[in-house]
């Protein structure tokens, strides 16, 4: 099989075959914002739905479904900070990757601490709405 090898390869000093990995990074690069878009708009529309729908009495189906979503929503963020990671590793920008791995943490406690947050408040509002109607 011939390979033939264009004018930016030849500057570059020869031809690389292109791994999966590469084509992996290489697309997640390019469509970045679009990802980024994309999944906080999951999180806001569906992941907080549930909590904006507290008194109408789904407010336990709508737990399933956040706990699914931040199930998948873990992995996702394993798997983007575990290349972002070792991406910055192999450049050797130690800097770098303690940035990414900070970042991915407050990322994924974001997703925990939502929930929580938005519970103390209907707490604290209920317990106040009730107190002022009696």
């Amino acid at each position: 099989m011939a390979y033939t090898m264009s004018i930016p390869d030849f500057v570059r000093c020869g031809w690389q075959e292109e791994t999966v990995i590469k084509k992996l990074l290489a697309h997640l690069n390019r469509n970045k914002i679009k990802y980024r878009v994309i999944g906080t708009a999951i999180i806001l529309f569906v992941g907080l739905s549930g909590f904006a729908h507290a008194s109408t009495g789904i407010d336990v189906g709508a737990r399933k479904l956040y706990k699914q979503i931040l199930s998948v929503g873990k992995w996702i963020i394993i798997i983007k900070g575990d290349i972002d990671t070792i991406k910055c590793g192999m450049d050797g920008d130690t800097t770098g990757v303690k940035s990414k791995m900070i970042g991915y943490s407050v990322t994924y406690a974001s997703l925990w601490a939502l929930p929580w947050l938005f519970n103390e408040i209907d707490t604290l509002f209920g317990d106040n709405l009730e107190a002022s109607s009696q």
